[in-house]
């Protein structure tokens, strides 16, 4: 599944060819080795296509990127271009923080995130994906093959765990536990389930 993150509007910036330089603040969580060189081809262009104008992009990491945001919020220093997690949008518009855009979202894949009380105020954004990798030494010893589907991925995933204490037949990254359930919702979707019925959480969904 792909991970789906927003970029957000504070202020509604003309484009066009402009006397003097002017300067838009990006903020951004793409720091990755790999990410990042994408990130600033996209405003190399976008710098080259629109002379007079000069990104200045600020890195943000997961760990305390959302406090810096509603600092600099509550500062009124905010970014005028800010990705956010889709989670926080509805967060940040309800705080009247963020500025409404025009965005024709017939045509976007997962744009609900990005709508607030009928008013637009982010772009879906696309940039990696959830991938499941398999441990092939560890299948090897508990003696399955790599699972074609959730009943034999269940199994195996048992035979591992049994395997000793230290093994764990399936894991997932934690190092943001706020942002665990993130990892966690693709199997559920994948499965059918939903987390929502009658604006409930509820975990005992049964498969579509």
């Amino acid at each position: 599944m792909a991970k789906y993150l927003t970029v957000a509007a504070l202020l509604i910036l003309s484009c066009g060819r402009q006397q003097s330089t002017q300067t838009i603040e990006f903020w951004q969580f793409w720091t990755d080795p790999q990410a990042k060189p994408v990130i600033e081809s996209i405003v190399d262009e976008f710098q080259k296509d629109n002379p007079g104008w000069q990104v200045n992009i600020t890195d943000l990491t997961w760990a305390d990127g959302h406090q810096k945001i509603a600092v600099a919020f509550a500062a009124g220093r905010p970014p005028d271009l800010l990705e956010l997690g889709s989670d926080w949008i509805a967060e940040f518009a309800a705080a009247n923080a963020l500025s409404e855009i025009a965005l024709d979202t017939s045509k976007l894949l997962l744009s609900a995130p990005g709508i607030y009380n009928d008013k637009i105020y982010g772009k879906p954004w696309f940039v990696a994906s959830r991938v499941l990798y398999f441990n092939k030494i560890l299948l090897d010893r508990a003696g399955v093959a790599i699972p074609r589907d959730w009943p034999e991925l269940l199994s195996a995933c048992r035979k591992i765990d049994s395997l000793g204490e230290d093994i764990s037949g399936f894991g997932a990254n934690s190092a943001e536990p706020h942002r665990l359930y993130k990892k966690f919702l693709p199997f559920v979707w994948s499965c059918g389930g939903d987390l929502g019925q009658a604006e409930q959480i509820r975990l005992d969904t049964p498969e579509i």
